[in-house]
């Protein structure tokens, strides 16, 4: 019964390990459940008269059955190698090194580039894959963030987002922003938007310029991703280059299926990264993952998790929270400086091909629920025509001209009445 109960304590003393992240991981699952076996069937053998017997015979025995269960265990590994079963975690480690990217910062304002550096590669002869458009500021826009009296008579829009405000995969000058300030006459659009990113970055970089630039209506395009990307920092990515000066970006975070968040140095990162695989949430979890028992141990645990929904539920729950807490700070902030919001709901590939998922409902539930005024284009958007192929998840140049035209006709009704009602297909509870 000790043992049982002794397991049950160390599933939740995990946690206090270094590298262990908040709740419960699948090993502490696995551990769990051995105490919760473990501690009622000693106290059945307890009330038994075969258990002086048990004990005799295991005190006997005790080495004979160590050394079996030994052998045992050995054979198995053996036989798990011999059948090309993989262990879950690698063992050596990459030799590669990695310097932080000069051209890339994150700051109060979020993460973006570093403008003097870009543009010193730019102007030069060496070829760049970054692009050579970043303000003084470090963001994709021709623009600088500055306010001045000529732009008082003008409509002013801030744009937040990940890639799809970038505008990846439009061809140059064609993205969704773009034809916004293309189409809206006697308008300024300042671009914020930053590849990989999420909620948090696009709140820290309104909280930054929308004081400075007094924007009359913010625009936030929330793909359905971002409820992942909610759940890590600002400086979620290690950006860096190796010795050659190629570009890689890492995640130094990693997030279990249970939500739980831990941080990575840039060694763990990289070791990871190089092979693949999602770093465990604790170093007891890492030598069980080393052998091949215990990663099926481990992986049977996760699987369970996974059918019964407890994983998938308990990363929901947290990710929902987070975001909900994100807008709430967004639209109180946009209130407080008399600034409209509107958010831009992206549908992914998926929520077109089948109809709308988990993630796309729960934001729309979220909206609804904070009151926040926003634009659904699914049902004029199609997988074909509009998304760029193969696993490029993003718009191509259909597809941000079409949504560019949605938002311009939008803000032009916007001009004319200051109200988001009279906007076509933009959903504003009350």
């Amino acid at each position: 019964m000790c043992l049982g109960v002794v397991l049950i304590i160390g599933s939740v003393a995990v946690d206090l390990l270094p590298e262990a992240g908040a709740g419960f991981n699948s090993f502490q699952i696995l551990l769990l459940v051995a105490g919760l076996i473990l501690t009622p069937a000693s106290f059945v053998l307890r009330r038994t008269s075969t258990r002086r017997a048990l004990l005799t015979t295991l005190r006997r025995n005790l080495l004979a059955s160590l050394s079996v269960t030994l052998v045992s265990l050995i054979l198995l590994e053996l036989l798990l190698t011999a059948l090309g079963v993989a262990p879950q975690y690698p063992a050596t480690v990459p030799e590669r090194a990695y310097e932080p990217a000069p051209w890339w910062t994150c700051d109060a304002s979020g993460c973006h580039y570093v403008a003097a550096h870009i543009h010193e590669v730019c102007d030069g002869t060496q070829h760049t894959v970054w692009p050579c458009v970043v303000n003084q500021q470090g963001f994709y826009d021709s623009q600088d963030f500055v306010y001045s009296d000529e732009l008082e008579s003008k409509l002013r829009v801030i744009a937040m987002g990940d890639s799809f405000t970038f505008g990846l995969s439009a061809d140059a000058g064609k993205s969704y922003i773009e034809v916004i300030e293309a189409d809206v006459p006697n308008s300024i659009v300042w671009n914020t938007g930053v590849s990989g990113i999420g909620t948090r970055q696009a709140l820290a970089s309104f909280e930054a310029f929308a004081p400075i630039l007094k924007p009359q209506i913010a625009i936030y395009g929330f793909y359905v991703n971002d409820f992942d990307d909610n759940l890590l920092p600002i400086n979620g990515y290690f950006v860096g280059v190796d010795e050659a000066g190629r570009p890689i970006g890492i995640r130094n975070h990693r997030v279990d299926k249970w939500g739980n968040v831990t941080k990575l140095n840039q060694a763990t990162a990289l070791f990871y990264h190089e092979h693949g695989v999602d770093p465990p949430s604790s170093a007891i979890e890492r030598l069980l993952g080393l052998t091949r028992l215990g990663s099926l141990a481990l992986n049977a645990v996760e699987t369970l998790a996974n059918a019964s929904g407890l994983s998938l539920n308990a990363r929901h729950e947290k990710r929902l929270a987070v975001t909900r807490e994100l807008l709430t700070a967004m639209r109180d902030r946009a209130a407080a400086l008399d600034t409209t919001l509107l958010l831009l709901l992206i549908p992914s590939k998926d929520d077109l091909r089948a109809g709308p998922g988990l993630r796309h409902r729960t934001a729309v539930k979220l909206f609804e629920e904070l009151s926040i005024a926003y634009l659904n284009p699914i049902d004029a958007l199609d997988v074909k025509a509009d998304y760029a192929p193969s696993n490029d998840v993003h718009w191509n140049t259909a597809g941000h001209q079409k949504i560019g035209k949605m938002l311009s006709d939008c803000l032009r009704r916007f001009q004319s009445t200051g109200e988001l009602s009279a906007c076509g297909g933009v959903a504003a509870p009350q």
